[in-house]
């Protein structure tokens, strides 16, 4: 069905699927990042929400396995960390069977999803990211601009076209217990300074004429 079309995907790794692990051929293929309002973002963050009122990590993400709650749930064990852990998620039945077996039950909270999930992301310690594969994370994007250290596996793809620079420190392999633990307790320690430039590529404005410049192709 793609084959010959014109392609618009939300990161270099979607695009680099398509072509090489899909054996699509496209007609013309694009990457044009998701937007993100910075200001709505931040002025939701500070609606009154009745957040734990005790230190915790949060993790956002439907209940599927390759989201990896068995990595992340392993790696908050991990920690010297006297929290909890905050899970916006549905309830499913062998998540909350796996939160018994690795002795969590009184170190995770399960709010369910979150209408206004930002003052959450904006109260935590740490939002951590644990995924096999991801497409393009909006999550990571938007806890960067309210403030909150962010530690992710290096899936395909986003994370690591998000998280440059020094933030590439905070990129860890799949699957690794240890390196994922180790990075998150870092973040708690200290994390660099985020800069606003950091955002400037994402704003509607920016998103908005990258379709423009397309379109008069």
């Amino acid at each position: 069905m793609y084959d010959g079309a014109n392609l618009v995907a939300v990161s270099r790794g979607v695009a680099d699927d398509l072509v090489n692990r899909l054996g699509i051929r496209p007609g013309q293929l694009e990457v044009i990042n998701n937007p993100f309002d910075v200001e709505t973002i931040r002025q939701r963050a500070q609606e009154p929400t009745p957040v734990p009122a005790e230190p915790y990590i949060i993790h956002i993400g439907r209940a599927h396995p390759q989201k990896r709650h068995d990595l992340l749930f392993d790696a908050f064990g991990r920690l010297d960390f006297d929290g909890k852990l905050v899970l916006l998620t549905h309830r499913a039945d062998w998540l909350l069977k796996m939160i018994e077996d690795k002795g969590l039950t009184d170190r995770v909270i399960l709010p369910g999803y979150q209408v206004n999930p930002y003052p959450w992301i904006k109260g935590a310690r740490v939002l951590a990211l644990s995924s096999d594969w991801e497409g393009f994370p909006n999550v990571l994007i938007e806890a960067l601009v309210v403030g909150a250290p962010v530690v992710s596996t290096n899936c395909p793809s986003g994370p690591s076209e998000i998280m440059t620079g020094p933030l590439a420190d905070f990129l860890v392999p799949r699957g690794d217990v240890n390196a994922f633990a180790s990075a998150l307790g870092r973040a708690m320690q200290g994390y660099p300074n985020l800069d606003d430039a950091l955002f400037a590529r994402y704003t509607p404005e920016q998103i908005a004429q990258q379709y423009m410049q397309l379109a008069r192709k």
